[in-house]
């Protein structure tokens, strides 16, 4: 996050409602590459108690303050080499709170592409704009004054050719106008409503994915009133080609306002002048606040998406583990039947087999003999069964087990969530830890692991993939992986990792640590052994001092030369 760019941290202090020293201290930390865990635990009394969700948010207002700060450095340039930087408007631009009205400021010194104006003004129309707009008394009589600009060279070959010509050129200035963008953009959010029709193809049959979009064939509400996952599921059905989807505003106030705003009271022309506004809305002014407005509202709903598949994923990470128990876990299917794994208490696979729980009544009985068989044999305590297709069935036979041949043995079972676990089974990760498995029996495993330490496996398979998100193939796959890592790497940290047995998919997202690391530390096990000191660390390829700063609160040594190794303290306050 470091940048030279100066911003007022008060101001953003003030926006998070949050101590002004902490947001002053906390950024200090960060640009000199702390990370936001390190900080949270090790640094709280120089950020005023801050904790993570703050700073996190600390972190995205500065970065876009930044880029706010930056973009406007890269447009006074661009406007001061074409020489039309004036104080006022530098004045202008550096007082801008935010993008829109930044970009605003910007639009009438931006390079455009060959629009209708453009075109225009190289046939050297401009000058009788202007004298339009002025009023000139040269341009008292249009028609006569506009015979005066044909020009078969130039392709204006009549009068009407020019003031056609004329009239783009009006209207592309006053799209350009910020005053009429910033005075629309505020109507459209207050009185705008979103709209959305079916689009019909005569002679087809409403096919399938169209169905899923009944509910949006013939919606309209009000902007402020859509909640964020019916404009993605808008969002989605206009990318189907199933919706077509609009922003529809108060058409007369709007033409009001603008008349109002650009075309001078008594002025000689201003039946010319409102053709050209009403050109500059239809064209120019109006679908560009429509695809902003979508835009915003867009982005809204994701973040809106991206915080709520953030909570839940917190919340998965975070479940209690069931240390200390054997478990038979069962991964539910119909044709080829459900895959059942013992595991012991640290999660290593004991035996597996196939069970038949949906079928003939014969495969029935020999599905629940030889669970209780399994049980028997291996002591398991609890039976952990995915959530997936066929997994009624199993509980069903279960639940019969528990209250007959199992009831002596005191045997619970859990339904277990088992999304991502078909992903973990064919990743490079489940074929290391498990290459004499097949990808079936793989899945199996990972739903038993999860209920043993649900943190420890989860990690290993893509957050995006665990679904417990609202459209998160909606989102922007970026901002929700940089969300989602941020939310385990909270997680991992807040938990803390015994470094001796932890993976190498939990290890790299220790703060500090990388995937390279990671590894690192996982070879130099293999070689030397467990560590006994978090001394050692420091001879782990790549992992420095800075490193080892961040990382090392966070490694736990359960049986090392050191007591204190194994808590969260910190080696710089051992001395304490």
């Amino acid at each position: 996050m470091s940048s030279t760019t100066v911003i007022d941290l008060r101001r953003i202090a003030k926006q998070l409602g949050l101590p002004e020293e902490g947001v002053l201290a906390a950024v200090q930390l960060i640009d000199e590459g702390n990370t936001v865990p390190f900080i949270t635990r090790y640094r709280r009394d120089q950020t005023s108690g801050l904790d993570e969700l703050q700073l996190r948010s600390i972190t995205g207002a500065v970065g876009k303050a930044r880029q706010l700060a930056d973009r406007k450095q890269t447009i006074l340039r661009t406007i001061e080499g074409q020489g039309k930087l004036t104080p006022e408007l530098r004045e202008e631009i550096d007082a801008a709170e935010n993008t829109k009205v930044l970009e605003d400021l910007y639009l009438p010194f931006k390079p455009k592409r060959l629009s209708l104006a453009e075109q225009a003004k190289q046939k050297r129309l401009e000058p009788l704009a202007q004298e339009i707009i002025a009023a000139d008394s040269q341009a008292a009589d249009l028609e006569k004054r506009a015979a005066d600009f044909v020009d078969d060279d130039s392709g204006v070959a009549t009068a009407a050719d020019a003031l056609l010509g004329v009239g783009h050129i009006i209207a592309d200035l006053f799209s350009t106008r910020a005053d009429v963008r910033q005075r629309l953009r505020k109507l459209l959010f207050q009185k705008a409503r979103l709209r959305s029709l079916r689009i019909e193809t005569p002679g087809k049959a409403l096919t399938k994915t169209a169905k899923h979009f009944r509910d949006y064939f013939d919606f309209d509400e009000h902007l402020q009133k859509v909640p964020p996952h019916r404009v993605l599921a808008m969002n989605r059905g206009e990318r189907a080609k199933v919706l077509r989807v609009r922003v529809e505003g108060p058409t007369e106030e709007i033409q009001t306002i603008v008349d109002e705003l650009v075309i001078p009271t008594d002025h000689p022309h201003a039946d010319f002048l409102k053709g050209c506004c009403r050109d500059a809305l239809s064209r120019l002014i109006l679908p560009s606040l429509e695809r902003e407005v979508r835009r915003e509202m867009t982005d809204a709903s994701e973040e809106h998406a991206i915080a709520v598949f953030a909570r839940n994923l917190r919340n998965l990470l975070l479940q209690p583990p069931v240390a200390g128990r054997i478990v038979l876990a069962i991964d539910p299917g119909f044709k080829s039947g459900c895959k059942a794994v013992v595991l012991d208490s640290c999660g290593n696979p004991l035996a597996r087999d196939i069970l038949h729980v949906v079928g003939k009544v014969e495969q029935k009985t020999a599905a629940a003999a030889r669970i209780v068989e399994l049980v028997r044999e291996h002591g398991c305590n609890v039976i952990a069964v995915g959530n997936g297709t066929a997994g009624r069935e199993v509980e069903s036979l279960l639940s019969e087990l528990i209250v007959g041949d199992l009831q002596e043995h005191n045997v619970a079972y859990v339904i277990v969530n088992e999304a991502g676990a078909s992903v973990y089974s064919t990743s490079q990760y489940a074929r290391e830890e498990l290459p004499d498995f097949e990808a079936a029996y793989r899945g199996a495993v990972s739903i038993g692991r999860r209920l043993l330490d649900p943190l420890s496996e989860l990690v290993k398979i893509e957050p995006a993939n665990i679904g417990v998100g609202l459209y998160q193939h909606d989102v922007k796959a970026r901002h929700l992986h940089a969300s989602l890592d941020a939310v385990v790497e909270g997680c991992v940290n807040y938990v803390g990792v015994d470094v001796n047995t932890a993976s190498p998919a939990l290890l790299r997202y220790v703060a500090g640590l990388n995937q390279a690391v990671a590894k690192g530390i996982i070879d130099w096990r293999a070689a030397k052994g467990p560590f006994t000191s978090r001394e050692q660390f420091r001879e782990v390829p790549g992992f420095g001092d800075a490193a080892f700063v961040q990382a090392v609160g966070f490694l736990k040594i359960s049986e090392g030369t050191n007591p204190l190794d194994a808590t969260r303290i910190h080696p710089e306050s051992y001395q304490v």
